[in-house]
């Protein structure tokens, strides 16, 4: 759940399968979420936020106080002028659409498309803790799937 796989560019390809959305809508979301999304602590500094989106495959941090989840940070909402030892707390996003993992994936999927969504936080039932991530795939015909 943190940054310490970060590989060079050159060797990234996305090895995760992807489920399809015809046999993804009969399932709930916690069987086609991704269960261990990498995270970034809250009170990362902009340079490690930086390094995390070296990974050209990933769109978003999630960002995590111990094992809650405490922000979304897009890769451009982070400004090229801001110093790198600042925090990225600032430019997270903390209202944001979140799902439960026993909910339908037809529910993620209308959440999803109304909103405008690639990535949608997955939380238990205590609405803080994070579970997951459901994920559209880079073509978008379905979601990623992790461990």
């Amino acid at each position: 759940m943190t940054t310490d796989d970060a590989q060079p560019l050159a060797d990234q390809t996305c090895e995760n399968p992807s489920i399809g959305h015809d046999e993804a809508r009969d399932r709930t979301v916690g069987e086609v979420m991704v269960k261990r999304p990498k995270t970034l602590p809250l009170n990362a500094s902009v340079a490690e936020a930086r390094e995390f989106f070296t990974n050209p495959k990933v769109l978003t941090a999630v960002l995590v106080e111990g094992e809650e989840f405490a922000g979304l940070l897009d890769r451009d909402t982070l400004p090229d002028w801001e110093p790198g030892a600042d925090s990225v707390a600032v430019y997270a996003r903390t209202a944001v659409p979140t799902i439960t993992p026993d909910r339908p994936v037809s529910d993620a999927v209308e959440l999803m498309k109304g909103e405008d969504l690639l990535r949608l936080v997955v939380l238990d039932q205590d609405g803080r803790t994070l579970r997951g991530l459901l994920c559209i795939d880079h073509d978008r015909t379905g979601f990623c799937q992790g461990s």
